[in-house]
């Protein structure tokens, strides 16, 4: 077993690396980030005070990602792992950027500061990638879109967040549009500020729309719309051209929430 644990060792200790930048040393460390990057902290002596900081770096998104400060969830998170880690921050040159760090005056103690910083680091890079605005996006779009259907159609006829016959119960759609005929138009809404979050929309609207079809009920179907939030992302962008193209392939209809959304009535009234 002692064999086994120097090995793990050595090949742990393998992972440090460093280099010198002017008067700090960098230190690239091996807690890894989700986006396929390793923490680099800097550690700088001033006097008899050592002082390892990230350089700028997580604010300048040198991690290949956004942190979103402006999200209360994840601000509150972010508070909660600088108080267990003890990180402080400080505004860069002139005020620009902001830097994490952490200091002492013990020589003995700096692989521990160093630890604390690269540990904090690497948690908070990774939980800014979960998407905590996604599902407020979508509340919001979700909000838009069900007031926009009742300013145009009455309540008898649209209904929402709803199954278009309860013999197909897993197929369940954002808005369901009747008519006096026992036929009825879908709607689905597809919104969200990440490419990935936009793909598990079409995602979840094809299966709805399939199930149906499959179903033997589709026939009852007069209109399939997508109605797609495209006010962050451009609905004529090349992110959104394939899964566009796989829902006109299919037969549905995507509808731009900016510019075309008044297309949805006018197709419903024919």
């Amino acid at each position: 077993m002692k064999t086994i644990f120097s090995e793990i060792t050595y090949a742990f200790n393998s992972l440090w690396k460093s280099r010198q930048r002017g008067g700090s040393l960098e230190i690239i460390t091996p807690f890894p980030t989700s986006t396929d990057m390793y923490i680099s902290v800097f550690l700088t002596q001033r006097g008899d005070f050592w002082i390892v900081s990230d350089g700028g770096w997580m604010h300048g998104g040198m991690y290949n990602c956004e942190i979103p400060y402006a999200d209360k969830i994840y601000d509150r998170a972010l508070s909660f792992f600088m108080d267990d880690y003890g990180i402080k921050t400080t505004p860069g040159a002139e005020g620009k950027g902001l830097y994490y760090y952490k200091g002492t005056k013990n020589r003995d103690l700096v692989p521990n500061i160093i630890f604390d910083l690269a540990n904090f680091l690497s948690v908070a890079v990774n939980t800014s990638l979960v998407e905590f605005r996604d599902q407020t996006e979508s509340d919001r779009f979700s909000r838009h879109a069900k007031n926009f259907l009742k300013s145009k159609l009455s309540d008898d006829r649209v209904t929402f967040n709803a199954v278009f016959s309860d013999s197909v119960p897993m197929a369940r759609f954002s808005a369901v549009v009747r008519n006096k005929k026992g036929r009825g138009s879908l709607i689905n809404f597809i919104s969200g500020r990440t490419q990935n979050n936009i793909r598990t929309g079409f995602a979840r609207s094809n299966m709805n729309f399939d199930l149906l079809e499959d179903s033997g009920i589709g026939d009852l179907v007069e209109h399939k719309f997508v109605l797609i939030d495209d006010s962050v992302t451009s609905i004529a962008s090349e992110k959104l051209a394939p899964m566009i193209q796989t829902c006109k392939k299919r037969g549905r209809i995507p509808i731009s929430w900016e510019h075309s959304r008044d297309r949805i009535i006018a197709e419903l009234a024919v």
